[in-house]
């Protein structure tokens, strides 16, 4: 699968934001990592739902960033858990179909921002910039034109 990404033009940072990414798709989790990386964010990227619950278990992280169907657990079933653990950290869902994302169950999960597959980097930021808006206000992505293929 060929991918187009050209690479971010990204402002510095006042502080350095940890990001946990988990999506089972490998072009979506290098694409985002290389742009978030380069924005100045610490990534660790992993590539199902009990990977990402273990991560958040063991360190701390200001954004989640989750597939909704993952191997092990879907991105709603992680956040679940999540919740229940009393973890409030802000969390972005990706998904090509976000019709399972009611505005009931966004609420109850606290989800702060939703990304449509596939999505470009664009739409990744403002995403974040939602969701991390007030409390990370610093974080200065630039616009790209750039979209991630393969996002399906």
């Amino acid at each position: 699968m060929k991918e187009i990404f050209n690479e971010p033009q990204v402002a510095g940072l006042s502080g350095q934001v940890r990001v946990l990414l988990a999506d089972d798709e490998t072009a979506i989790r290098r694409c985002v990592n290389i742009y978030l990386s380069r924005a100045g964010c610490a990534v660790t990227a992993v590539a199902d739902g009990q990977q990402a619950l273990e991560a958040l278990q063991a360190d701390s992280y200001d954004l989640l960033i989750t597939d909704q169907q993952m191997p092990n657990l879907t991105g709603a079933e992680l956040i679940s858990r999540l919740r229940l653990a009393g973890m409030n950290l802000p969390v972005i869902v990706a998904a090509s179909d976000l019709e399972s994302f009611n505005e009931s169950q966004c609420s109850r999960l606290k989800i702060a921002a939703l990304l449509q597959k596939p999505f470009g980097l664009d739409e990744l930021r403002r995403a974040m910039s939602q969701a991390l808006t007030p409390t990370l206000a610093h974080l200065q992505l630039e616009p790209m034109d750039a979209h991630l293929s393969g996002c399906h």
